[in-house]
């Protein structure tokens, strides 16, 4: 605390939090660690942990979509009353394959994200405690599978995007008669 000549104080300035809560003011020293000064504020933290939970939620909601939407695909394959031919045969296969790939790419994203979060805790532990150990797997690091991850989220999201738009089409046209399919709905 600093004192002034009316009386009044001002506290002393806090110390940086460490990742784990602890006080890490002697390692400010380290160059490279002055660099990454702002991974270590708590907010930064705090956000980087709601974005990670909101990508978390968006690839649980990309997959089970498209789960659904192959689950309708293939009930309506099995439906007596459901035939499409031609350029509609067509289109609803392309849905259909367009599902599946938003799968994969709802996959890899997942396994991306797993190997980037754990080469980027590697990557901290080596700063604060060195050994030596590689900081890739697969012959990627960890900025590699974050690009990975990203790319591979917008694939699945454009992925069922047009899957869905699809299979609406090819839907709507079977309720308006286009082609000879659904009679009973």
């Amino acid at each position: 605390m600093r004192a002034f000549a009316n009386g009044s104080q001002i506290p002393a300035k806090p110390k940086a939090p460490g990742l784990d809560g602890r006080e890490v003011e002697g390692r400010w020293k380290n160059k490279k660690m002055e660099k990454d000064k702002h991974l270590m504020d708590a907010r930064f933290v705090r956000w980087q942990g709601y974005a990670a939970g909101q990508l978390t939620v968006a690839l649980a909601l990309i997959s089970s979509l498209s789960l659904a939407g192959l689950g309708a695909g293939l009930a309506l394959l099995r439906s007596e009353n459901f035939y499409a031919v031609g350029l509609w045969k067509c289109l609803f296969a392309k849905a259909m394959f367009l599902f599946a790939v938003a799968l994969f790419f709802v996959f890899l994203t997942t396994i991306s994200r797993t190997l980037d979060f754990r080469l980027t805790a590697r990557k901290v532990r080596e700063r604060i405690d060195p050994k030596g150990r590689s900081l890739t797997l697969f012959l990627l690091n960890d900025k590699q599978y974050g690009k990975l991850a990203w790319c591979s989220f917008w694939c699945a999201c454009l992925s069922l995007l047009g899957a869905s738009f699809l299979f609406g089409f090819v839907i709507m046209a079977a309720l308006f008669g286009e082609i000879n399919c659904c009679q009973n709905l």
